[in-house]
């Protein structure tokens, strides 16, 4: 694909990669669609693997709709520290996200692998994510919910099957409000596991979360991550929102 290409998809729709596809700003599903973005769209990497260019674009982005990601293959994010995910969920629509068995997700400069922001408000993301076997490979951090999502119906996220997260960073950085559930799934971090600032971390059965390991500490940080070392920290944000784990 060309520099500066953006690949709309269809809702409803079943795509297969032929080939790996690199210099594209991004694939997905967002604005305005004729009718409604109904129908769950499928996207089988099919062992190829989609690179972004590193300007400041995620290989995905998912503004509406339901997108599927199937199939052995890689999605990779820019080089660029501009780049805040290999993948972005972002605005206020409502949309869910599946990655499946297979696909890993690589965040290749300090950046996240997804990342989930708010619409123009900043304060509202109605996301439902399900990562279900997948693999997140991250020289920055693995997840992170905006700070700024604090209002309406919050972001959930599940963990589940097997899905591993391996990063030099923080595993999941929880600061926006949203609903993040941990089950036979993995995570390993260079510095924190999970640091939960605003909403609910549930830990179920078969989760393993670790974090650096050297001496715990805590950092006070209004717009940022502000623990060390821990497999999980809690810490309330700025915005004051509820924590419940």
């Amino acid at each position: 694909a060309d520099n500066n290409q953006q690949i709309k998809l269809d809702p409803g729709k079943y795509y297969t990669l032929n080939e790996d596809i690199s210099g594209v700003n991004f694939i997905g599903l967002w604005g305005d669609y004729e009718g409604n973005a109904s129908g769950e769209t499928y996207l089988d990497l099919n062992n190829h693997k989609i690179t972004a260019v590193g300007n400041g674009y995620p290989a995905i982005y998912l503004a509406t709709g339901s997108l599927n990601i199937t199939g052995s293959g890689q999605l990779i994010g820019g080089s660029s520290d501009k780049v805040h995910g290999a993948i972005s969920v972002a605005g206020e629509s409502q949309k869910k996200l599946t990655i499946g068995k297979d696909v890993t997700v690589t965040a290749e400069a300090n950046q996240y692998c997804i990342v989930v922001e708010g619409a123009a408000d900043k304060t509202t993301n109605q996301a439902e994510i399900i990562l279900d076997g997948c693999t997140l490979n991250s020289k920055g951090s693995g997840i992170t919910v905006n700070g700024l999502v604090t209002q309406g119906t919050q972001p959930k996220i599940t963990l589940q099957n097997g899905t591993k997260i391996e990063a030099e960073e923080h595993g999941i950085y929880q600061a926006g409000k949203s609903e993040i559930t941990i089950t036979n799934a993995e995570i390993k971090a260079g510095d924190v596991g999970v640091e939960t600032r605003n909403g609910t971390l549930n830990v179920g059965a078969r989760a393993e979360i670790t974090g650096g390991t050297g001496e715990a500490g805590n950092t006070p940080n209004g717009n940022g991550s502000t623990a060390q070392n821990a497999g999980i920290a809690v810490a309330q944000h700025t915005t004051k929102g509820g924590i419940t784990v």
